[in-house]
């Protein structure tokens, strides 16, 4: 779901807490454990070159965190930053490797069809 930014910081983090609030129905806690999350966020309001999540001392921290910003057309290319966070103990470069072209093959669909 997304959440246009309309009035204060403050009436869009009380509408972004009641909008929360109203899709944990659908996301029981209990039903998923931590183990099983996925941390994605997205900043479209710029580009970056570099982003640091966090940084968590727990080795066994499984959560992967995905964050990604405003994306660019340049020419033929489009371009979208995003940074991706992961255990290494627990996920393989080849993983990262296939959401990387799986990625990029989406974005180049978008700039054949002319999406974007």
């Amino acid at each position: 779901m997304t959440l246009d930014f309309e009035g204060t910081m403050k009436e869009f983090s009380d509408e972004a807490k009641k909008v929360s609030a109203a899709q944990q129905m659908y996301f029981p806690k209990s039903e998923y454990p931590q183990d099983t999350m996925i941390q994605f966020s997205c900043l479209p309001w710029f580009s970056f070159t570099n982003l640091g999540n966090e940084l968590s001392l727990d080795r066994d921290d499984s959560i992967p965190k995905v964050i990604w910003g405003k994306f660019e057309k340049h020419g033929n290319h489009l371009l979208l930053p995003y940074s991706v966070q992961v255990n290494h103990r627990l996920i393989d470069g080849i993983h990262l490797g296939k959401l990387i072209n799986q990625l990029q093959q989406y974005l180049d669909l978008l700039v054949i069809e002319g999406t974007i």
